[in-house]
């Protein structure tokens, strides 16, 4: 029930939107875009969720959602809609509406990225969660405004919610706390912050290389193909 109601849910209020004007859906919004920088995207929001996940646990906030998210894992609605359906509807909503629509009324882009970060959070009605998707919402949305694109966002986002709900179906809600109690660091400073330090590296090279690869953005910002 979980699982429809949050697939039911994006869906109803994509289609507010779509009725509203505020996006039109269409094809465009999956033209592809060259390997290179789809590749650079990927691995930025690969080493972006390790770095995040680190940074999220140090904070200690309140999971009120653990054991219903765990359980949907363990159905094939619930997996489904939490690897794949959901960031399908998520990325047309909250990148490609919300902040594609803010992106054209706005002066300043990154305003336009972080109020569609801040509303993609707070969708979430979860404290760690709210926390980790403006996060991953800056990312994603820095991503999209670059690319002119949805299908990296849709295809990190994917990336994104599978490999945390693969991690709950192996091994549980406590995997980063595991990895790190068997990790003896060799010097005073701690596994975590090794990591999070290297993650979050990575992810600044990554971010680089995506945006030298990539043309200027068009001003006024425009989606891939659209008029």
């Amino acid at each position: 029930a979980m699982g429809w109601g949050l697939f039911l849910a994006s869906l109803l209020m994509l289609f507010i939107m779509h009725r509203a004007g505020w996006y039109r859906l269409r094809w465009s919004m999956l033209r592809s875009i060259s390997f290179r920088p789809l590749v650079m995207a990927t691995a930025l929001v690969f080493t972006s969720m390790f770095a995040m996940n680190i940074f999220v646990q140090w904070l200690s906030l309140d999971d009120l959602l653990a054991k219903e998210f765990e359980g949907l894992t363990h159905t094939v609605v619930g997996a489904l809609t939490i690897s794949v359906l959901a960031p399908l509807l998520e990325e047309a909503m909250f990148r490609g509406a919300i902040q594609g629509y803010m992106a054209r009324r706005v002066r300043y882009p990154w305003l336009a990225i972080v109020m569609a970060s801040l509303v993609f959070g707070i969708f979430h009605m979860n404290p760690v969660q709210m926390v980790y998707a403006t996060m991953l919402g800056v990312v994603l949305g820095w991503i999209y405004y670059r690319t002119g694109s949805l299908l990296p966002v849709i295809v990190g986002h994917v990336l994104n919610n599978s490999l945390a709900t693969l991690t709950l179906l192996l091994v549980g809600n406590d995997a980063e706390a595991m990895l790190f109690e068997s990790v003896a660091p060799a010097s005073p400073v701690s596994a975590e912050l090794i990591s999070f330090l290297l993650f979050a590296l990575l992810s600044v090279y990554f971010a680089i290389k995506l945006n030298a690869s990539l043309p200027a953005p068009a001003v006024p910002w425009r989606e891939v193909g659209e008029d």
